[in-house]
């Protein structure tokens, strides 16, 4: 997508898919959906859309424009293919000496602008849900991902490696040290070195693979019936798809043992947005 609008006299042009337009103003799935009358699965639908409908865009568009705290004064020219579509926004004034159009195309689904595809690096984590289709159900629902059957309560305040660790082999008797050492670390990833913005892929039934972005600190749910779900990182799900339309190297790590590990393929954030 092509944005051009005028501000403090000057006009700029970028490249955006909706995701990024959205983002770019700082809108949530879950605040634009609530706009829209939607829900967020719609939203993401939406965005992950090859050939929307125009009506889909400008509605789309609209609502970010009204959420945004500068009301938009601009025309939407829509372009798919060699057609283009000029429509206007509520409120837009065709005459207005500071109007500019915003020119948007559709791009192919997952395709990052070259010019951003190395910009605003982020870390990328592939966290399992025990293999469990319910699980992996809440977290989809809730926009959520979450670690442990809550062993050890709420780490918000971090204890330490070593404290973390006595407090597990107290709460896991029969544990290995090897074990044990291993559980710290999946800790320390999952409360410590998971980072908003970070992107996390969640292996899913039927050989399939969540894609999220991590959207909030973590928290403890204490009230939360069920023990698997009250240690969250709140995340906004992006898409799912068949792992075989993942790349070799991510597959592999997806497919591979353990609960929780960090994505060191090259360029994985950006092959996966």
């Amino acid at each position: 997508m092509k944005l051009r609008r005028r501000k403090s006299g000057a006009t700029t042009t970028r490249q955006y898919s909706l995701r990024e337009l959205r983002e770019e103003l700082g809108c949530s799935q879950a605040e634009l959906a609530r706009r829209l009358g939607t829900s967020q699965p719609a939203v993401l639908k939406t965005e992950n859309a090859a050939d929307p409908r125009l009506s889909t865009v400008r509605r789309y568009v609209a609502a970010l424009a009204e959420l945004n705290d500068e009301p938009w004064h601009v025309g939407l020219a829509v372009a798919i293919g060699d057609h283009e579509v000029e429509l206007v926004l509520p409120g837009a004034n065709r005459n207005a000496p500071n109007t500019q159009p915003v020119s948007t195309t559709v791009p192919k689904v997952g395709v990052l602008p070259e010019a951003l595809a190395t910009e605003n690096p982020v870390g990328t984590w592939r966290l399992r849900a025990w293999d469990d289709p319910e699980l992996e159900m809440a977290w989809l629902d809730r926009l959520i991902i979450s670690m442990s059957a809550d062993e050890i309560g709420d780490v918000t305040h971090w204890p330490g490696a070593e404290a973390l660790a006595r407090n597990l082999s107290e709460a896991l008797p029969g544990r290995t040290p090897q074990a044990i050492g291993m559980f710290v670390t999946y800790w320390r990833y999952f409360r410590r070195e998971m980072s908003i913005g970070d992107l996390v892929l969640v292996p899913l039934s039927a050989r399939r693979v969540a894609i999220a972005r991590i959207a909030g600190d973590y928290e403890y749910r204490s009230d939360e019936p069920e023990p698997k779900l009250r240690h969250v990182r709140p995340v906004e799900w992006l898409r799912v798809c068949s792992r075989s339309e993942l790349d070799e190297d991510l597959r592999r790590v997806v497919n591979a043992p353990g609960t929780i590990c960090r994505v060191s393929a090259a360029g994985a954030a950006q092959r996966l947005l």
